[in-house]
């Protein structure tokens, strides 16, 4: 989660080196505040599409977060 209306947020998931987990798919909820919200006026403002898949650096899942955004992660086996 990434509250911050102006920066973007850099994160790192932590998963052992052995693992055969990897990202299938990423859901990226997002809005112009952390304040926002959808009302019948304006059902648009806070957004859902597909996101980024992590990408893996350092031994580590990163990825980019958007200002005011939630991302969602599946992993598979």
């Amino acid at each position: 989660i990434n509250r911050y209306p102006l920066d973007q947020l850099a994160g790192s998931i932590d998963i052992p080196a052995t693992s055969s987990l990897r990202p299938v798919s990423a859901l990226e909820l997002s809005a112009k505040s952390s304040e926002s919200f959808n009302s019948y006026e304006k059902p648009s403002n806070v957004t859902i599409r597909d996101g980024k898949l992590p990408e893996m650096s350092s031994g580590r899942w990163t990825l980019r977060m958007k200002p005011c955004s939630i991302y969602m992660l599946e992993f598979a086996l």
